[in-house]
């Protein structure tokens, strides 16, 4: 049997090659840009990096010493500048002085104690657990230290988590 090949089918043939040989390269490039996970290396060491910047900057924040500031202060510094005052407090350990407000629960059951700071809308929320009877003495008007960490400022109000009375 003879086989005849035309111009037609030998371009054809030309273009299967070439193309064939070009999925072959990109694949070749792609195996060797990632790891077994299939995620590139170059991501996962910076995945490293991010890690340990991230644990050096736990040990940081634990060994930082507590936050002394009055709940005026605090909120006036995040009402000035949101970000700057993340910088200066977020997911660290406050001393904040100031007067009771109201104390409540939240809709978890958790207890709340607002610090008052200039008007109704303004506050420092200071968030303590379901069972916390430090808080049943409390009254408002009632001049209080708490101590908790900072979570940052929402809907106007400073928040403080994992919060006891000092």
């Amino acid at each position: 049997m003879k086989t005849i090949i035309t111009n037609s089918n030998a371009k054809y043939i030309i273009s299967l090659i070439i193309l064939f040989a070009l999925i072959l390269a990109c694949g070749k490039s792609k195996d060797s840009s990632e790891d077994s996970s299939g995620k590139s290396k170059s991501t996962n060491s910076s995945d490293r990096t991010k890690d340990e910047s991230t644990n050096s900057n736990n040990t940081q924040r634990e060994e930082s010493p507590i936050i002394k500031v009055s709940a005026l202060q605090l909120y006036s510094d995040y009402d000035a500048n949101e970000v700057s005052a993340d910088n200066k407090y977020k997911g660290k350990t406050l001393q904040v002085s100031g007067v009771v407000g109201e104390i409540r629960k939240d809709f978890t059951n958790n207890i709340i104690v607002e610090l008052k700071v200039s008007d109704i809308f303004k506050k420092v929320d200071c968030r303590f657990g379901k069972d916390n009877s430090e808080t049943a003495d409390l009254s408002k008007g009632q001049k209080v230290t708490i101590l908790g960490k900072c979570s940052g400022f929402i809907l106007k109000s400073v928040q403080l988590k994992e919060c006891s009375i000092q």
